[in-house]
């Protein structure tokens, strides 16, 4: 089983100090999560940051523009990120044989 995060908006607009305009169309990833029993995916304190390819501590909760990671070293990253905003709402995993084999298998 697969689920996605969505990741939040305005990090920028919210906390000038710590974010460049630029950032905020591309800060935070969405996220692909693989749910097992017991995983901290690190939601809401926690933020992937896909230019870092880490999570990293929330300003709300202390973080710093992405440099200070914290708690959220400790908590269990995706398997995948996506852009920021793209929003994704499904996942389906190809079975077929209709595109080459190194599609098998994949998320689409």
């Amino acid at each position: 089983m697969f689920a996605t995060q969505h990741g939040r908006d305005q990090l920028s607009e919210n906390w000038p100090a710590l974010y460049r305009p630029q950032q905020g169309p591309e800060l935070p990833a969405e996220e692909l999560i693989m749910p097992v029993k017991g995983a901290d995916f690190g939601w809401p304190r926690c933020y992937y940051d896909g230019f870092q390819k880490k999570l990293v501590l929330a300003p709300e909760y202390g973080g710093d523009g992405g440099k200070t990671v914290g708690l959220c070293a400790q908590k269990v990253a995706p398997i995948a990120a996506f852009p920021a905003h793209w929003a994704p709402n499904d996942v389906v995993i190809y079975r077929g044989n209709q595109f080459p084999g190194a599609y098998r298998g994949g998320a689409f």
